[in-house]
């Protein structure tokens, strides 16, 4: 066995591995992290929509409570994707354990994993555009505009699942065209977050930067994975050219990435709804003693 046990932690690459796991990851500490992130991704919408229902005691609407929904919406889509996106990885463990090709067409023999699969990389797209309507939010945008990177997400998110119907197209592209959204929506709240923290660097507030950060972590998570050399995913071959261990790939590697990055935007919402409630009050006392 490859394994230390069923489908234990991925210890030797050996030459006798199906190449059709190429691409595919499949070592314990990938789905694990896969895990954690859904595990962390509802703690921190759960505790945001918490703070949701007590702001929501006292007031209601503005830019405090938009950015509690939007992400409440992004933590939801990131558990739904990266869970069923750690079940599918440990599906594959199990068919790489009894060393049987993978299956990658629908009903086929070692096919189980792609039934997860399918809803994995359709929420993605959703993920990364619901990070986007956070940002968004802290600009107090109309609830319209603010709709629409949720509609766009969907339909990429269907692109991804027709992805699915072709073996060719499944192993060629499944993921990327997420990755990519990912990447140009982490890159757009970058640019926006230091723009407005700038804008309000007088009130020395940390929020936005924080949630500048977590974008940047995530960036910096997934170049690490659509920068890892070939090598990396050619899973059939007994030596390969790629940096990291087989135990811990570029894919758990990447998922710690984005587990920071969920933390740091959670505190980072946090503190800025805070600042702006803050802010809101002096408003209203500096009128009342106008």
């Amino acid at each position: 066995s490859h394994f230390g046990s069923g489908y234990g932690v991925l210890a030797k690459m050996a030459s006798d591995f199906s190449n059709s796991y190429d691409s595919f990851g499949f070592s314990t500490a990938g789905f694990v992290t896969d895990y954690m992130i859904g595990l962390v991704s509802i703690i921190c919408g759960s505790v945001t929509y918490c703070l949701l229902k007590k702001f929501k005691q006292t007031k209601v609407g503005g830019i405090t409570e938009k950015l509690y929904i939007t992400f409440c919406l992004f933590t939801s889509a990131a558990a739904m994707s990266f869970f069923f996106g750690g079940l599918g990885h440990m599906l594959i463990a199990y068919y790489a354990s009894k060393n049987e090709s993978l299956g990658k067409q629908w009903g086929s023999a070692n096919s189980l994993w792609m039934y997860p699969w399918l809803f994995a990389v359709f929420f993605m797209p959703v993920a990364a555009l619901a990070n986007l309507a956070v940002m968004l939010a802290a600009y107090d945008l109309s609830g319209l505009t603010s709709a629409i990177p949720y509609a766009l997400g969907l339909c990429i998110g269907v692109v991804e699942a027709v992805l699915m119907s072709s073996v060719s197209l499944l192993t060629t592209y499944s993921g990327s065209l997420s990755g990519a959204l990912f990447m140009l929506s982490c890159c757009t709240c970058i640019v926006m977050a230091c723009i407005k923290a700038i804008k309000e660097k007088e009130e020395k507030g940390v929020g936005m930067w924080l949630i500048m950060g977590g974008n940047i972590l995530i960036c910096v998570g997934w170049l690490i994975v659509l920068l890892a050399p070939a090598g990396c995913r050619k899973y059939g071959q007994a030596v390969r050219e790629c940096p990291y261990p087989n135990e811990f790939n570029q894919n758990p590697i990447f998922h710690i990435f984005i587990i920071a990055a969920v933390v740091t935007q959670f505190f980072g919402v946090k503190s800025y709804a805070n600042e702006t409630e803050k802010r809101g009050e002096a408003w209203e006392l500096t009128d009342l003693i106008k």
